[in-house]
């Protein structure tokens, strides 16, 4: 038996050593440095990855979360939360790709950790939808409570083709202020109007059918004592008034459905599409600039006050 665990040290010394070698033969090749490491292999989609990492390595015990998916991510202004709420104990989780099918599983892990007073859930149509993606939850839980080294995660989670692909993107990201987190890790989508290339198909009103995740998020925050708002995010106005009138009849059956959990689930619920939102405030369809964002946020500080 001390010769079978002797030969698996050997074996697990070998591997690290051969890891090592190889990765800082392939940085210097490529002039790239140990910074531009992707995060580790946690999911199929690097942006959440890179959340991950920033959510590990944030110094910040948040009060105050804000969840979602890419809207989470850019309709919020931190000056503005740390403004309105008079705290800077605010941490964004959001990241591209997730819905609440995922979100769910996230939000549970920072509340376990951080115990904090408030989950803000931007949600639109995608959140509620489906979404291949694939993660793996219980190293996610661990790594985002600190147990383990880095590159360990890496080891056990080695994707040669997630690595390749990846290592140039987060050099770029990392140099480029408008494309990394800052330090609640929100990106705010810039200074400028509407960009028709960027302005993305929305997802089916027909295809949205995920309630369930919502059901669960509100009975564990409930549990936890976290106070839940959720936020129906806001299309831009040249979107929302063109909407069919059929489509318009399954919008209004979503936002029934919300209002309902709300109801029965002690939710503090925020509809925007009852306020007018300028195209001059977007960066596509769903996203704001860093003007909407500002004044996106504190619209929804306002009516969490008028409403508690």
């Amino acid at each position: 038996m001390k010769f079978f665990l002797k030969q698996v040290h050997l074996f697990t010394l070998f591997s690290l050593i051969l890891f090592s070698v190889i990765t800082a033969g392939f940085l210097h090749s490529n002039e790239l440095t140990f910074r531009d490491i992707p995060a580790p292999y946690l999911s199929n989609h690097a942006h959440y990855n890179e959340k991950l990492r920033f959510l590990r390595n944030t110094n910040i015990k948040p009060e105050i979360l804000v969840a979602g998916s890419s809207m989470g991510v850019s309709n919020f202004h931190s000056e503005a939360l740390t403004n309105g709420f008079e705290t800077s104990a605010h941490l964004n989780i959001s990241s591209q790709a997730l819905t609440l099918e995922f979100i769910y599983p996230l939000a549970k892990v920072m509340i376990q950790n951080h115990q904090p007073e408030m989950l803000i859930l931007s949600t639109n149509l995608y959140e509620f939808s489906n979404r291949h993606l694939i993660t793996k939850n219980n190293l996610i839980e661990d790594y985002l409570s600190g147990k383990g080294a880095d590159f360990l995660y890496h080891l056990r989670t080695f994707n040669l083709s997630y690595y390749i692909n990846n290592f140039y993107i987060n050099r770029d990201r990392r140099k480029n202020i408008s494309s990394g987190f800052d330090n609640h890790g929100t990106i705010n989508r810039g200074y400028g109007g509407l960009d028709d290339e960027s302005d993305e198909e929305q997802v089916s009103i027909r295809s949205v059918r995920n309630y369930e995740y919502l059901y669960k998020l509100a009975e564990f925050c409930k549990q936890h004592e976290v106070k839940l708002v959720v936020i129906q995010s806001p299309f831009r106005d040249g979107v929302y008034t063109t909407i069919a009138e059929e489509e318009s009849h399954y919008l209004y059956d979503h936002i029934k459905k919300i209002e309902t959990i709300a109801d029965t689930h002690e939710i503090i619920f925020i509809n925007t599409l009852d306020h007018k939102w300028d195209d001059e405030l977007f960066s596509t369809s769903t996203h704001f600039n860093v003007y909407g964002a500002e004044k996106f946020t504190k619209y929804i500080i306002d009516n969490i006050y008028n409403l508690m």
